[in-house]
């Protein structure tokens, strides 16, 4: 068992977002086990990771990446997702006889043998929508030529879903996954001011990008002040698309009571989640949101859009939950207006810790990759 050698397929750990939280924690989970090989279609820096997650991933780890002409045209690359992961699987296909395992951290990807698929969400699913655009057939199309796309290839290897949301989706499009591992949300280093000392404002933190939807938020935001509420937006994270940032940078200008920060260092973070008093997140069918675990956790009453896994952290209660920019704003204008309300919501809030902290993530990554490798042995 000891030695193994695995590889961890990952598009772009740089985005810093939850897909790369998870990459982060499951190669810091076996560095110390296994020879551990990073292949990524960027060449990752390990250093401002590990600042950014909190994790203790080694700088020494094995990187494989394409020449740096082929990484400046995937940089350039933002919203086409599957198109990265159908490069990235074509390139771990042509080496994955040099691995006992391969972990695929970002959705599936059509290894034949050996390998651990941890999904956010399957990425063929709008091809089988009847309420896609045009385009996705022949998009699809493409990618999978590019990958050798193989549903049975997928299908023969361990599956985990990251949240219920998820399992479900993977259950429609492939088959029921084998397990469901919430992702790493590290509340170590989270703490909580008393709600009476917090600001009467917001926090909408996560990639600047079209799917996230900031720009919604600060609609919201502007309709919550035109009600009477004086509260204020912080827009918090790395730019992920430059011309949506562009653009939510300059409506964000136009008020004095909406702050545009970008990407701040994890401390920062922290001490804004411990200081505000109310979330807002802005995509819709989030997979789980890392991110409103961590909001949780700091004693935050988040609203987000009602659908996806992210509905499984703040669980069943409607008040969180809107269904586009009105019916948030009624939501939030009630929850704004009556503190007793607000102290039902924090009494009621999920173990954070317990749920979905990272021991617990780490412990269940650790089982599953001793059982798949042992399993081999047999």
């Amino acid at each position: 068992m000891m030695g193994r050698r695995i590889a961890v397929a990952h598009p772009n750990l740089m985005e810093k977002g939850g897909a790369e939280a998870v990459a982060m924690h499951i190669i810091e989970t076996i560095q110390d086990k296994h020879d551990v090989t990073i292949i990524s279609l960027i060449s990752p820096d390990i250093g401002s990771l590990n600042d950014w997650f909190d994790t203790d991933v080694s700088t020494d780890v094995s990187l494989m990446s394409p020449p740096p002409l082929i990484q400046r045209i995937f940089q350039e690359i933002d919203r086409c997702h599957l198109l990265k992961t159908s490069f990235l699987s074509n390139f771990v296909q042509s080496y994955m006889d040099n691995y006992d395992l391969i972990i695929s951290s970002y959705n599936e990807m059509s290894i034949p043998t050996n390998s651990v698929q941890y999904l956010d969400a399957p990425q063929y699913q709008k091809w089988r929508s009847h309420e896609s655009p045009l385009w996705i057939k022949p998009y699809n199309a493409v990618c999978s030529l590019i990958e050798s796309y193989s549903p049975d290839a997928i299908m023969s290897n361990t599956i985990i879903a990251n949240s219920k949301w998820t399992a479900n989706k993977v259950n429609q499009t492939y088959r029921e996954p084998d397990y469901i591992v919430y992702p790493p949300v590290d509340t170590n280093d989270i703490y909580r001011s008393p709600w009476q000392d917090r600001e009467n404002g917001f926090l909408c933190i996560g990639r600047v990008s079209p799917v996230k939807k900031q720009l919604r938020c600060i609609e919201i935001l502007n309709s919550l002040r035109n009600c009477g509420h004086d509260v204020h937006l912080h827009i918090v994270g790395p730019v992920g698309n430059q011309e949506y940032a562009e653009k939510v940078k300059s409506r964000a200008k136009k008020y004095d009571y909406i702050h545009f920060d970008g990407e701040l260092s994890r401390s920062k973070i922290l001490e804004m989640i411990a200081t505000h008093r109310f979330g807002i997140h802005g995509k819709s069918n989030e997979h789980f949101g890392i991110v409103i675990a961590e909001m949780v956790a700091g004693g935050i009453i988040p609203f987000i859009p009602d659908g996806g896994g992210q509905t499984e952290i703040v669980g069943p209660n409607p008040d969180l939950l809107y269904s586009d920019p009105n019916d948030a704003v009624q939501k939030i204008d009630r929850v704004l207006s009556n503190p007793e309300i607000q102290r039902t919501i924090l009494d009621s809030m999920k173990d954070c810790e317990e749920e979905f902290g990272v021991n617990r993530f780490k412990e269940k990554i650790n089982k599953i990759i001793h059982e798949e490798l042992n399993s081999y042995d047999k």
